[in-house]
């Protein structure tokens, strides 16, 4: 069943869908990055439907681009406005996604939107001309449609002989370059918009991913085009609290495996940057402490140039760096590295490639997933009554043996309101009635392995509290469901669903009291035929009925 944000837990991942069987194979989900090219009509309501993928259990992440070449990643800044409801149009009509990077690599020329009326440059040939992507025809082993080669993208490791950024002033007059400011202007209004998105308000929009060695925007404080200042420019700009996510590009230049930990700086000005796959860290390292809890998706490594055939380990070097970087102890996690790219739209495909499969294939053996934030727990104090809320093993200490298989709806005390720790799950110390009228003291999780809430507060009474644990209820409108109860300080996979009007569910446990409302534990299945199992509140603070009574129609003899 898919995980509520469409994501995976595992750290591998291939830009473009098309090599997930591999993953697959390997029993490691992992990601797929898309690439969607949208435009700015702000009347265009088409999508793409990610489900076939997020079905299956992959993680899904879209790259919203307005165009390609001089369209522009994102649009003249007149036309950020319409880009905005383009976007949010597009998220509403593409099921299956949950994550989205809202542009990508603008502090390269090649990304930046002509300016209207300007004599710039024609749109590069061959890019993804719907709002779908569509598998494209190969191009060739010298193919480079999209640019991604050119000189101008790493700019700072091809300097002019003034060593000043190779952006001519005819240029810069033809295109806009995208500013940190511009830039936060668009993904801000995007993220709002998204967020204003019926069933999206608990997606993550994502900052797009700032090309490495690239200096080509400068301004005045920062006048060497610094990648990693910009960047940092663009996290200050958003603040704490304005991004769900932070996207990265990484890469070594040549196929050696040893790069991908090489250590080497480049030349001044730039002596504290990394020269190959460890720029990464430089980007980490800038992160301000508020933002650290943030996820970091790697979207595109590679060798720089086209990939090397043959399984030397330059793919498993790749994910055990990663992982070394996730296993230290506070480390902000990194949750995707997507291999750079799968179908062959360019020179810098996978597809076919055996050697390189092979390498991927062995990574894979490595069960490297990165580390889930800490639990929150409940609510609970000595003295309290809690129900399971499925079938739980009531254990002689956190984790350890089995004293008895307790059934949904058991009623126990909790003797103590401090809890335990362990394995990541959070562990209370529980009482339960044995037969003959005993007590017997053991420990059960709060929420199982894979995110099953198992225990819940009985209330004694709740006004509002109509139904009884098997009856079925109707939604009155759209309805979300959660994990647990209530809406305040929920992380994003908190929700299960947004459940449409008229679904039937049926009433597993409940009522409880959360945030000032009644909850209920439901189950039933989606229109889409998807079963989903969550907390829903039976009616809004301002008294609007949310879950109904049902009652069966019959049918006309």
């Amino acid at each position: 069943m898919p995980r509520p944000l469409f994501d995976s837990p595992y750290i591998f991942g291939l830009h473009d869908p098309g090599g997930e069987n591999l993953m697959a194979q390997a029993n490691r989900r992992g990601w797929i990055v898309f690439t969607v090219e949208v435009g700015s009509d702000p009347n265009n309501l088409s999508g793409f439907d990610f489900s076939p993928w997020a079905n299956q259990d992959f993680g899904i992440i879209c790259r919203i681009n307005n165009g390609y070449g001089s369209t522009g990643t994102i649009p003249y800044s007149s036309q950020y406005a319409n880009f905005a409801r383009r976007v949010a149009n597009f998220v509403a009509a593409s099921p299956g996604c949950k994550i989205w990077t809202i542009g990508n690599e603008m502090n390269h020329s090649q990304e930046w939107p002509a300016v209207p009326g300007a004599a710039a440059a024609a749109a590069i040939p061959g890019a993804i001309p719907s709002a779908a992507p569509r598998i494209q025809p190969a191009r060739g082993r010298d193919a480079d449609p999209t640019g991604h080669g050119r000189s101008t993208r790493f700019s700072a490791l091809h300097p002019t002989p003034s060593a000043a950024p190779s952006v001519s002033a005819a240029a810069s007059a033809a295109f806009e370059p995208i500013t940190p400011s511009l830039y936060a202007s668009c993904f801000r209004q995007c993220r709002d918009a998204i967020k204003l998105t019926s069933g999206h308000g608990d997606d993550q929009v994502v900052i797009g991913a700032v090309a490495p060695w690239n200096n080509q925007v400068t301004y005045p404080t920062n006048p060497n085009g610094d990648w990693v200042t910009y960047f940092a420019d663009i996290l200050a700009l958003l603040g704490d609290g304005g991004l769900d996510g932070i996207a990265l590009h990484t890469y070594t230049h040549g196929s050696d495996p040893a790069l991908i930990t090489d250590t080497s700086t480049m030349n001044a000005p730039f002596q504290n940057r990394y020269f190959n796959f460890q720029a990464y860290r430089n980007f980490m390292d800038t992160v301000p402490p508020a933002m650290r809890s943030l996820p970091v998706y790697i979207t595109e490594t590679d060798q720089d140039v086209p990939w090397l055939d043959q399984n030397n380990g330059w793919v498993r070097a790749a994910y055990a760096e990663i992982n070394r970087w996730n296993q230290q102890g506070n480390a902000q996690q990194i949750r995707a590295l997507a291999l750079y790219r799968w179908q062959p739209y360019d020179k810098w495909y996978i597809q076919g490639k055996q050697g390189v499969i092979n390498d991927f294939t062995e990574a894979m053996r490595n069960d490297y997933r990165w580390k889930a934030p800490p639990p929150k727990p409940a609510d609970f104090a000595a003295g309290d009554t809690v129900r399971t809320l499925d079938i739980v093993n009531f254990r002689q200490t956190p984790g350890g043996a089995v004293l008895a298989q307790l059934p949904l709806g058991s009623e126990l005390k909790v003797v103590s309101g401090r809890y335990t720790l362990q394995n990541g799950l959070i562990w209370w110390n529980l009482r339960r009635t044995v037969d003959g009228g005993g007590t017997q003291d053991g420990w059960v999780a709060q929420v199982s392995p894979d995110g099953i809430v198992l225990l819940e507060k009985v209330v004694a009474s709740l006004p509002g509290g109509t139904f009884k644990p098997g009856d079925q209820v109707q939604t009155q409108t759209v309805v979300r469901m959660r994990k647990t109860p209530g809406t305040t300080n929920k992380p994003s996979d908190d929700v299960v669903a947004d459940v449409p009007q008229a679904t039937v569910l049926t009433v597993l446990s409940g009522p409880t009291a959360a945030d000032g409302l009644t909850w209920w534990r439901n189950q039933g299945k989606m229109p889409n035929g998807q079963q989903v199992i969550g907390w829903q509140a039976e009616k809004l603070a301002d008294g609007t009925v949310l879950l109904a009574p049902y009652t069966a129609v019959p049918v006309p003899p």
